[in-house]
């Protein structure tokens, strides 16, 4: 039975939710593949949640990446 998980990270200041995508904000499972998953940024781009398209199979580990160096603070 696979399990589902819904990762929040919060960043230090708001960003520009549009320079969080796949490649900014993803996870990986065991095998280091990505797994599919929706990115849902809080309107005010505070927070973000990882929505997982598939449950995660049991007892393994996930690993969040996000690429800092991408992801922009809000101008606004």
């Amino acid at each position: 039975m696979g399990t589902t998980f819904r990762p929040q990270v919060y960043f230090s200041r708001a960003i520009d939710t549009a320079t969080l995508n796949s490649n900014t904000f993803y996870a990986t499972g065991p095998d280091g593949q990505k797994r599919d998953a929706t990115i849902v940024p809080a309107l005010d781009g505070s927070f973000a949640w990882l929505f997982f398209t598939d449950p995660l199979p049991g007892g393994s580990t996930i690993t969040l990446h996000l690429d800092g160096s991408a992801i922009r603070a809000n101008a606004g």
